[in-house]
C-alpha cells in the first residue's frame, strides 16, 4: 500500500495509494519542512540587513577600516538595535585606531611631528579613552611646539644672536626633554670659544638651567649628543 522512495542522505518519503494509510517516515518530512522554514527565516533576516551593513562587512574584510566605520555608523541609524552591527562597528573602530596609531609611530620615527600628531588625533577619534593615543597625541603636540622654538633658535643663531638662540633652545628642551636637537644645539654653543661673558652660564652644569625638565632625560640626551 505504500511505496518507500529513498532520497539523498538516506531520507525517506512515503507515497500512499490510499489517503488513510499513514506514512511510516512522515517524521522526516516534518523535520525537513521545519529546517526549510528556519533557513527561510534566517535568510530573510540576513537579507534585511541594510546595504550599509553589508558594505561595511566588505570593507572590514578588505581592511579598509576608516570606510568600514563610516558604513557601520550609517547602518546603525537603520538598525539601532542590531547586535551584529554594533559589534562590527566596535571592531572597526578599534582596528582603525590601531592603524592610525602605527602610522603615527612611523611619522614620529622620521621626525615628522605634525604628521604624527595628526595621525594620533585620528586614532583618538576612534578610541578617545585609549591611553596610548592620548599620550602620543600630547607628546607630539609638545614636540611640534618644541620644533617651532628650535627653528626660531636656528634663525637667531644664523643672525649672530646666540644669546637669544640659546633661550629658544632651552625653552624647547624644557617643554619636551626628549627633543634631542635642542640638546645638540646647546651643546654646540657651549663648545664655542667666542661666546663672551653674556653667555657665561653655558659653562654651568646644563641641568641647572632646566628646573622643569626631567634630569635623567637631560643626562641621557647629553650622552647621546656626545
Amino acid at each position: 500500500d505504500t511505496i518507500p522512495i529513498q532520497t539523498e542522505r538516506n531520507w525517506y518519503l512515503c507515497v500512499s495509494h490510499r489517503p488513510d494509510t499513514p506514512c511510516r517516515k512522515e517524521s522526516h518530512v516534518r523535520r525537513l519542512a521545519l529546517a526549510a522554514l528556519v533557513m527561510t527565516i534566517l535568510n530573510g533576516c540576513a537579507a534585511w540587513h541594510s546595504p550599509d551593513a553589508r558594505y561595511g562587512d566588505q570593507l572590514r574584510l578588505a581592511g579598509r577600516w576608516d570606510e568600514a566605520v563610516q558604513a557601520y555608523q550609517r547602518a546603525l541609524k537603520d538598525e539601532p538595535f542590531s547586535q551584529a552591527v554594533q559589534t562590527n562597528l566596535a571592531l572597526a573602530r578599534a582596528q582603525a585606531s590601531s592603524q592610525h596609531r602605527e602610522k603615527a609611530k612611523e611619522f614620529q620615527a622620521q621626525g615628522k611631528w605634525e604628521e604624527a600628531r595628526q595621525a594620533f588625533k585620528r586614532a583618538l577619534m576612534y578610541e578617545p579613552m585609549n591611553a596610548d593615543n592620548q599620550a602620543g597625541y600630547e607628546q607630539m603636540s609638545r614636540l611640534k611646539e618644541a620644533e617651532g622654538l628650535y627653528q626660531e633658535g636656528i634663525k637667531l643663531e644664523h643672525l649672530g644672536r646666540t644669546h637669544e638662540a640659546l633661550e629658544k633652545y632651552e625653552q624647547a628642551l624644557e617643554l619636551e626633554p626628549s627633543f634631542s636637537p635642542a640638546v645638540a644645539a646647546i651643546t654646540a654653543l657651549a663648545k664655542q670659544d667666542a661666546m663672551g661673558e653674556a653667555d657665561e652660564r653655558l659653562r654651568k652644569p646644563i641641568t641647572l638651567r632646566f628646573p622643569n625638565a626631567r634630569i635623567k632625560d637631560v643626562f641621557d640626551m647629553l650622552a647621546q649628543a656626545g
